[in-house]
């Protein structure tokens, strides 16, 4: 869900890399399903880029309320 949500926030560089991570992960995910036999170890791999993505979105979470707080001390 933090993969999505960063796609909607933060500047376009930030974005950029959550896109290429999630794509990434889904695309390990659905390629390993389409073999002819499914094994559970193959969804492992996807951990990595589902949580880079993940940690870029918190990222931009981050920046964008410490500026709304920057925003309403000063105004």
């Amino acid at each position: 869900m933090l993969t999505f949500l960063g796609l909607l926030i933060g500047d376009r560089r930030l974005r950029a890399g959550v896109f290429l991570f999630g794509v990434g992960a889904l695309a390990m995910l659905v390629l390993s399903m389409f073999g002819s036999w499914y094994v559970g170890r193959y969804t492992v791999p996807i951990a990595a880029p589902v949580a880079a993505g993940a940690s870029l979105a918190l990222c931009s979470l981050w920046r964008l309320e410490s500026a709304r707080r920057r925003a309403a001390a000063i105004g």
